[in-house]
């Protein structure tokens, strides 16, 4: 205070205290702020939900439809749509009757969507004074680079109806939510982070079932390499498996974009895989450690097709039994068959413990 005079300035003891104040408050704060900005980001999805099974948008614009040995440009939107189950839909309106009659229910196209690269194989469903309305009979697949096929550093997929894992502090705008976990194996590292409105949603589900997403995930390697797009499905194949016997029901990674080095997509693949509604069906998943010793045994398996064969089976019984197809009897003989299944694989085919024949008697 008495330094403050001798310099001429006007503060008197009530203001330095209330300027001390002010310094150890922006102090705190900026403490406050680099803790927070330590925290790493949510991977950011291309779609979400805001609400449980409201469809999804996933263009909205031009198109090209190939048929017959023609071509046209059509404009309308290509929607992500959960009922009567999951499936890629579009819709237009041609204009004219005599346009609509080209595109009768049942008729097979090709439509490209330039913007994404994306090309796929439809069918009309509905036809009639509301336009043309149809769905994709296979994948969507498509290339936003100049090689045929490039190099992909991360895979980015939504995943539907799976669980909240505790895990670690991933932050949204200024909320942290402790729910992003991680798991790898000797190749492949799998990262889940919780998707916007996820809380939310699973109250949704609890109460009233259906679809929303609930993760983003990501799957990239451990020593930071590329991949093709060849590997690029193998590995959705191998996640759409090992999550559904996660989440003990069918589940599966949608909508993926692949990035390469800097960032930017370069693929896109859009499929909708076998996916469940919601259900309160049991797992076997831990709630806090996850699935980290398991992903790194399903992807060693994963890498020898006899085996990754097996383990489909058995996957698809446990998950079948799981959800109760067939009754009570039922389930029981499909976990009877998985377990048998999966003995042969161990004792027979991997380990040599037991000869075909002693087994089979």
């Amino acid at each position: 205070q008495r330094t403050a005079r001798a310099a001429g300035s006007p503060l008197n003891g009530k203001a330095l205290a209330g300027r001390n104040h002010m310094v150890a408050k922006s102090k705190k704060t900026r403490s406050t702020d680099q803790r927070f900005s330590d925290v790493p980001l949510v991977t950011a999805p291309d779609y979400e939900t805001p609400s449980a099974n409201r469809r999804v948008e996933l263009y909205r614009g031009k198109f090209q439809i190939h048929h017959d040995g023609a071509s046209t440009t059509e404009k309308g939107p290509i929607l992500l749509e959960w009922f009567p189950s999951p499936r890629i839909r579009f819709s237009f309106d041609p204009g004219s009757a005599s346009s609509l009659n080209k595109y009768r229910p049942g008729k097979m196209l090709k439509i490209h969507i330039p913007k994404y690269g994306l090309r796929g194989s439809a069918f009309v469903t509905h036809w009639g004074s509301e336009g043309v309305r149809g769905v994709f009979s296979d994948t969507l697949e498509g290339i936003t680079s100049k090689s045929d096929d490039p190099s992909i550093q991360r895979l980015i997929f939504h995943l539907p109806n799976f669980r909240r894992l505790d895990g670690m502090a991933v932050r949204s705008g200024r909320t942290v939510h402790f729910a992003r976990y991680e798991c790898q194996s000797s190749e492949s590292r799998l990262t889940l982070d919780p998707a916007p409105h996820m809380d939310e949603n699973i109250d949704r589900l609890s109460s009233r079932g259906g679809y929303a997403f609930t993760y983003t995930g990501t799957i990239e390697r451990c020593d930071g390499k590329t991949f093709r797009k060849k590997h690029a499905v193998k590995l959705l194949e191998h996640l759409h498996l090992f999550l559904s016997f996660c989440a003990g029901r069918w589940t599966s990674p949608m909508l993926v974009a692949g990035t390469g080095r800097h960032g930017a997509t370069v693929w896109r693949h859009w499929a909708v895989w076998k996916t469940s509604p919601w259900t309160s069906s049991r797992n076997w998943l831990p709630l806090h450690s996850g699935p980290r010793g398991a992903f790194d045994g399903f992807m060693k398996l994963a890498e020898t097709e006899d085996h990754f064969r097996a383990l489909g089976a058995a996957i698809h019984w446990y998950v079948e039994s799981n959800g109760q197809s067939g009754g009570v009897d039922g389930g029981l003989i499909l976990s009877q068959a998985a377990l048998e299944l999966l003995a042969w694989q161990k004792l027979v085919v991997i380990e040599d413990i037991v000869d075909e024949g002693a087994f089979r008697d």
